[in-house]
């Protein structure tokens, strides 16, 4: 539920922007409610790809 919230706060703060949001696999970005939400508020899902350390520059540090 905390996902969908982030969803609708985006939402609210940028209701006239075209949305594209990159996140990770994790299962609540998965879900389908959390599919669902997106869908409704116009938001595009996509899905980060299973081993992108460029894309999170903390990994250099493991």
């Amino acid at each position: 539920m905390n996902t969908i919230e982030v969803l609708n706060n985006l939402k609210t703060e940028f209701p006239h922007q075209p949305m594209n949001l990159v996140w990770d696999g994790a299962p609540y970005h998965r879900s389908q409610i959390t599919q669902d939400a997106a869908k409704e508020l116009e938001i595009n899902l996509q899905p980060l790809s299973a081993y992108s350390p460029d894309f999170m520059p903390v990994e250099h540090l493991w």
